[in-house]
C-alpha cells in the first residue's frame, strides 16, 4: 500500500509500495507532479505551487530506509538545479557527483585551514596610452598536489559552505603582504581591486572587519571594492550601512559584472557607486554586435552623467579595442588582450609597458573603418 508523510516543513515522503515497472513509476510521479502545479483555494484565494520530486528505487538505490531518503534528496537537489517542478530519479551519476563534492570540501577545508590560498593579478589599462591604473587581485586556491585550482571550480562550493569570508581575509592579508611587489609591477597608485560577493557585502559585522584591516594598510584611498549589483538593493543593509562605512575609510565601490542577472539602466540610475564593470558578454565581438554597442553606450552615458566611471572586463582581440577607442569614451579596460591574470611571481613581466603601448597603438589602423577619433 501506498503512504504519504509529512516530514518536516515543506518536505513530504510518499512511499508506493509495489512500485511496478519503472516506466509506470515514471508516469505515476510525473502525473503527481502535474496535479501539484494546479491552483488550489484559501479562503476565496487562489495560491499556486509545485514541487522538486527526487526518487529512489528499493533495492537497486538503497536496501535501507536510510539509504533510500538519502539517494531520494540528493536526487530532488539535482532536479532542483534544473528548475523547480522537476521529477528526478536517482542514478549513480547522482552519487558519484556527491562523492566528489564531498572530496572538493574536504580539500578546501583544509586548504583555508593551511591557508594555501593565493592571488593572482590582473591589470587595468588605459586604452589610450597603455598604461596600468590599478589591479584586480583574483582568489587561487593551490591544491596539496601543487596545482593552482581555477575558482569555477569551488567558489560555488564556498559560497554554499559559508567559507567566502575566510576566503576573502586570507586574500586580503596576501594583497597586503605583496603591496611591494604589487607597486614594483603596477606603479604605487594603482588602484587594488578586491571582489566581495553580495552576500559578504550585506553583513555588516563581515564588513566591518574587512574594512577595519583595511583602514589599517594606510592605503586605504588605493583599494576598490568589486560588488555585483544586487547588493545595491535600494534600503539595504549594505546601502544604507555599509556604504557609509566605506566612504568613510576613503575605499571605492565598483559594480561588478554589470550587464548580467538583475541588472538595469532603472537601478544604475539608484545605485551610488564609483565605478560600473560592464560584463564581458556586452564586449565580446563588440564590433560585430549593434545591439551590444548601443547597450554599451547607454550605460556609457547614464554612468558618466552620475559621475561613476566605466571599464569594459573580458577584452580579448584588438577588434574590440579598436571599436572602444574609435567609438566610445570608454577609457579603462583589462582582459587577456592586454594581460591574463598572473601570480606574485610573475608580477615582473607586467612591467614592460612597450608591449602594451604597442597593443593599444595597433588599432588606431582600424579606427577609421568605425568612423571614429584617434588619440
Amino acid at each position: 500500500s501506498d503512504m504519504l508523510a509529512r516530514l518536516s516543513g515543506d518536505e513530504f515522503l510518499l512511499l508506493v509500495s509495489p512500485a511496478g515497472d519503472v516506466a509506470g513509476l515514471q508516469r505515476d510521479i510525473g502525473a503527481v507532479a502535474e496535479r501539484l502545479k494546479q491552483p488550489f483555494y484559501i479562503d476565496g484565494n487562489e495560491i499556486f505551487s509545485s514541487a522538486s520530486i527526487g526518487v529512489s528505487l528499493y533495492p537497486r538505490d538503497g536496501a535501507s530506509y536510510d539509504a533510500l531518503r538519502s539517494n531520494a534528496d540528493r536526487a530532488m537537489y539535482r532536479g532542483k538545479g534544473a528548475g523547480t517542478g522537476t521529477v528526478q530519479f536517482f542514478d549513480s551519476s547522482i552519487e558519484h557527483a556527491a562523492i566528489e563534492k564531498s572530496r572538493l570540501e574536504q580539500r578546501l577545508r583544509l586548504a583555508i585551514r593551511d591557508r594555501r590560498v593565493s592571488c593572482a593579478y590582473q591589470p587595468k589599462v588605459d586604452v589610450q596610452t597603455g598604461r596600468i591604473y590599478g589591479v584586480e587581485v583574483l582568489l587561487r586556491w593551490l591544491d596539496e598536489d601543487g596545482v593552482i585550482q581555477p575558482p569555477g571550480d569551488f567558489i560555488a562550493l564556498a559560497i554554499e559552505l559559508g567559507l567566502m569570508d575566510d576566503l576573502t581575509h586570507i586574500v586580503l592579508d596576501r594583497t597586503i603582504q605583496s603591496v611591494d611587489r604589487i607597486n614594483e609591477a603596477f606603479g604605487e597608485a594603482a588602484s587594488i581591486s578586491l571582489n566581495v560577493a553580495a552576500k559578504q557585502a550585506g553583513d555588516l559585522r563581515f564588513m566591518r572587519a574587512l574594512l577595519d584591516r583595511i583602514a589599517s594598510t594606510g592605503f586605504a584611498n588605493r583599494f576598490i571594492l568589486e560588488i555585483t549589483e544586487e547588493a545595491f538593493v535600494a534600503k539595504s543593509t549594505f546601502q544604507e550601512s555599509v556604504l557609509p562605512l566605506i566612504r568613510e575609510i576613503g575605499a571605492r565601490v565598483s559594480i561588478d559584472d554589470f550587464g548580467v542577472g538583475y541588472s538595469s539602466l532603472s537601478a544604475l540610475a539608484d545605485i551610488t557607486a564609483d565605478e560600473v564593470k560592464i560584463d564581458r558578454s556586452f564586449i565580446t565581438n563588440l564590433h560585430q554586435r549593434p545591439r551590444s554597442q548601443n547597450i554599451l553606450k547607454a550605460v556609457e552615458a547614464l554612468s558618466r552623467s552620475l559621475g561613476m566611471e566605466v571599464i569594459v572586463e573580458g577584452l580579448e582581440t584588438f577588434e574590440e579595442l579598436a571599436y572602444l577607442r574609435a567609438c566610445t569614451s570608454i577609457r579603462y579596460a583589462q582582459g587577456y588582450y592586454f594581460s591574463r591574470p598572473v601570480m606574485l611571481e610573475e608580477l615582473g613581466a607586467t612591467r614592460d609597458e612597450s608591449t602594451r603601448e604597442e597593443q593599444v597603438a595597433r588599432p588606431r589602423a582600424v579606427n577609421r573603418a568605425y568612423g571614429g577619433r584617434s588619440a
